[in-house]
């Protein structure tokens, strides 16, 4: 390590934290495995999210689709490439819902494929299920890209 970040006690403790997980292998294996679609849907039900992701994945399967409108706008394109856009201001489960509701009547609207959600990470966002079903909707259904800024501030007088 160039820059010294963590005294030798801290660096035990991460190593006891990973241990006791199964090791880095283990962890990991263990996300990918929370990210499925059918197990991040079952475990956003048990928590009161499923009718509400029945509705978004109704409402993600009515989308504009790509080809038609390129078809529609009669658009050509001279060699292949790649546009990256990007919504910001998710703000959990019931907005991003909504969201995807007005999509789907607007029916023109190309979504986009990365989402940046400025929620603050309170246990009630984590623990509810709420992140859960935003993830799910997010990246399972929509195959967007889906980052987390974390409200880190200093509160007013």
């Amino acid at each position: 390590m160039h820059f010294k970040l963590f005294s030798d006690k801290d660096l035990k403790a991460m190593d006891a934290l990973l241990e006791s997980y199964g090791g880095p292998a283990e962890i990991e294996k263990q996300i990918k495995a929370r990210q499925d679609f059918e197990t991040r849907k079952r475990m956003a039900g048990e928590k009161g999210f499923g009718e509400m992701l029945e509705k978004a994945q109704e409402h993600v399967d009515s989308f504009a689709k790509l080809a038609d409108f390129v078809d529609k706008n009669n658009i050509k394109t001279t060699k292949a490439g790649v546009a990256t856009t990007q919504v910001s201001g998710f703000q959990g489960a019931y907005v991003t819902a909504d969201c995807l509701r007005r999509i789907a009547e607007n029916g023109e609207l190309l979504f986009p494929r990365e989402m940046i959600s400025v929620v603050a990470l309170t246990e009630n966002y984590v623990y509810s299920g709420d992140l859960l079903a935003t993830l799910t909707m997010a990246e399972n259904m929509l195959g967007a890209k889906f980052c987390n800024t974390n409200l880190l501030s200093t509160p007013l007088p």
